[in-house]
């Protein structure tokens, strides 16, 4: 575990630059096909054989399966084959309008999300996923296709703020304390 607590979450993603680096280096033409595959080796091993170790423990988690919603996300960002489907385009965001109140459901019922594992332990494993990772690619896919059209954050508080969130991320906790 990492000195700070809340450095968990840099664990994995190291974990996925250096699974998508070495897909990279070894199978460059599908290397996100592979790198899809070999980050949901750990959840595959961890339901299917339960082994002990902290490693598959962690790595596990179906909080790594995020990663991969996020590199389908891009594939489809990328290929650009939804942009002249409207209806598509309204089914995401009727998903979005959907996964706002599941956030907030998710984040009340998983408790304290700095607990590694807490919404798996309530929830079962791929409650995280379903309650926090679905809704929160639907809105991350909706401000990708805004910015793709051109639309940007020009509010300055709000550039600050979202400039800024990793550091928020990681001083919140003390500053709830204090």
């Amino acid at each position: 575990q990492p000195l700070l607590y809340l450095g968990w979450t840099l664990n994995y993603e190291m974990y996925f630059y250096a699974v998508y680096a070495l897909a990279l280096r070894f199978w460059r033409g599908r290397a996100v096909w592979i790198a899809l595959a070999l980050v949901c080796l750990p959840p595959l091993v961890r339901n299917v054989f339960h082994p002990p170790s902290m490693f598959w423990q962690f790595y596990g988690s179906s909080i790594v399966l995020e990663f991969v919603l996020g590199m389908l996300a891009y594939q489809v960002l990328a290929a650009g084959w939804w942009k002249g489907c409207p209806q598509l385009k309204l089914g995401i965001l009727a998903l979005a309008l959907i996964a706002l109140p599941c956030l907030d459901y998710g984040t009340y019922a998983a408790g304290n999300l700095f607990v590694f594992g807490g919404p798996e332990n309530y929830f079962g494993r791929l409650s995280r996923l379903m309650v926090l990772g679905l809704p929160s690619l639907v809105l991350v896919f909706l401000a990708v296709d805004l910015e793709g059209q051109g639309r940007r954050v020009r509010q300055r508080t709000l550039l600050l703020v979202g400039n800024a969130s990793y550091l928020l991320y990681l001083v919140h906790p003390y500053l709830l304390k204090a």
